[in-house]
């Protein structure tokens, strides 16, 4: 894993990451069937509604919003690969700091971050083919804690690139 992760390759990582941003958005439409329902992705509706376990809106998003078919051949495709994705960017990041006491505390951050992303997508897959709604818990847990996840993450690799930019000392 050292071979691709590495400082040099966060622009890279930042610039995939943002395109798949694009590619969401414009895919979201595509399975989302009733936006009245379901306005965003489960898996930004912690970002966007602030309520973490929300059994409800998995519910709904199941019985009324996503088109199941079209979902698997769309979204799901792509959010195999984002966490991938954001998760080199994140390591990456953290190798900047690979000489620190944290390194070993930051990697494994990181890929708990990514592992909890896939979590949510294949407890949601499930749940989505599922006849029964007893897997509607454990998706809103899933997706809050990966959400959660993800928002420390952030700021964790902003804290690293802003403790990693050069001084510069006038002399």
């Amino acid at each position: 894993m050292g071979s691709i992760v590495k400082p040099g390759f966060i622009w890279l990582y930042f610039v995939i990451c943002v395109s798949f941003y694009f590619l969401f958005r414009s895919i979201s439409t595509f399975f989302i069937v009733d936006s009245g329902v379901t306005p965003h992705v489960i898996d930004s509706h912690v970002m966007y509604s602030r309520k973490l376990f929300d059994t409800a809106y998995y519910l709904n998003a199941k019985e009324f919003g996503y088109n199941a078919h079209r979902y698997f051949n769309s979204f799901f495709l792509v959010d195999l690969i984002f966490p991938v994705a954001y998760t080199l960017l994140f390591l990456s990041t953290a190798a900047l700091l690979s000489r620190s006491v944290y390194y070993r505390h930051l990697k494994v951050l990181f890929l708990t971050g990514g592992l909890l992303d896939y979590l949510e997508n294949f407890s949601f897959a499930l749940f989505l083919n599922s006849s029964d709604d007893s897997l509607a818990a454990p998706v809103a847990v899933f997706s809050t804690l990966k959400s959660l996840s993800f928002g420390v993450n952030m700021i964790v690799v902003l804290f690293i690139l802003f403790y990693s930019l050069p001084v510069r000392r006038n002399t």
